[in-house]
């Protein structure tokens, strides 16, 4: 069912549905979509390595030179692709690779937002949640509704993920 709600949500990967990354203005939600622009090998994979949770591919992908910004649909980028999937291993590989923890994306969330919202609240998901924020992630970022990442896991009841946010 997660899989189905994340389709609906326009947040799954494709091949097709890969742009190269470019700045995503706070209007994106509701502007035209921009003509795509094409999509290298290396960064295909980068997306699927990422949804995937596979961190020796992901470095192999950067390292042929994927975009580590480009977006799937909605704007997800690989960074989210991996922590909503608590893919942490491959999550701490972009961002040590530079991936940015605060990108908003076209739904008004971070990686945070995401790996809160989409994940189940266990202690599993609280290490996506531990990846992010050791890497820098800014835990006041509100969503595209004002919501905090905090609040968001306290109104699931998700006690792990709220202890790393207070740690």
């Amino acid at each position: 069912m997660l899989a189905t709600g994340a389709l609906a949500l326009g947040v799954m990967f494709s091949a097709s549905a890969c742009t190269a990354s470019a700045p995503v203005p706070s209007s994106a939600a509701t502007d035209p979509p921009a003509e795509e622009a094409p999509v290298s090998d290396a960064t295909r994979e980068l997306l699927a390595a990422a949804t995937e949770g596979d961190a020796d591919r992901v470095r192999t992908a950067l390292a042929d030179g994927a975009d580590i910004e480009a977006r799937g649909a909605g704007g997800t980028t690989a960074l989210v692709a991996a922590t909503k999937a608590n893919r942490a291993a491959a999550a701490r590989v972009l961002i040590e690779a530079g991936a940015d923890p605060d990108h908003v994306n076209n739904l008004g969330w971070t990686a945070l937002h995401e790996a809160i919202v989409l994940g189940d609240g266990s202690a599993v998901y609280a290490e996506a949640v531990r990846a992010l924020i050791d890497g820098g992630a800014d835990v006041s970022i509100r969503d595209g509704d004002g919501v905090l990442p905090r609040d968001l896991a306290v109104a699931r009841g998700y006690d792990a993920p709220i202890a790393e946010i207070d740690r």
